[in-house]
């Protein structure tokens, strides 16, 4: 049986209101999401919670608690290993100690596939799945809610995030498993960066 899709006023966790996550979880809201929100600098927490109808759990895994998804948006995919098992692996204030089987990781940084295949396969022990979903368009975009989304996953979990996903991104393109997404964004940053020079 298919888990149903995570829908408004579905909770869904948010790590990472830098440049990027800030406008991102603001369109969430609007979207009617029920949002817990974490920064590693608590004063844009804080900002957040003050013009949105969210909350800023005291912990991560206070944070991962009860929500159907938790997305990030962090530098690399060392920092969302951190946050999402703990530094080592086996810290209780991590996402994963709060996360319930059946809930599913949005990783939306631009992280490296072999990093992303190897969080998917610890968070799968703990019966969490893993959709890995790196942006493109920039802040302007992330704005108005017209980002491009680059989706690996099984497919079934990316349906299940759909929702999710299209109250921030325009576009949204499925690629294949676990990992595919961050694959081709490096590859959409390689044909960039070939561009620009």
């Amino acid at each position: 049986m298919t888990a149903a899709a995570i829908k408004p006023p579905g909770r869904v966790g948010f790590v990472g209101l830098g440049n990027m996550g800030r406008p991102m979880a603001h369109c969430l809201a609007g979207a009617g999401f029920t949002l817990a929100v974490n920064d590693l600098d608590a004063t844009r927490s804080a900002g957040f919670t003050a013009s949105h109808k969210a909350e800023a759990p005291a912990s991560l895994a206070a944070l991962a608690e009860g929500c159907d998804a938790v997305i990030t948006i962090l530098p690399d995919g060392k920092a969302v290993r951190a946050v999402v098992l703990g530094q080592g692996g086996a810290q209780n204030d991590c996402l994963a100690a709060g996360m319930k089987p059946g809930s599913v990781l949005i990783d939306m940084s631009s992280s490296s596939p072999v990093d992303t295949r190897a969080l998917a396969a610890a968070l799968a022990e703990r019966g969490i799945a893993l959709v890995d979903a790196p942006v493109s368009g920039g802040v302007k975009r992330a704005m108005d809610g017209t980002l491009a989304t680059m989706v690996g996953g099984a497919p079934a979990d990316v349906e299940r995030c759909r929702p999710v996903l299209a109250a921030m991104c325009k576009f949204i393109y499925p690629n294949g498993p676990v990992a595919s997404g961050h694959a081709m964004k490096a590859l959409n940053n390689g044909v960039a960066a070939a561009a620009f020079a």
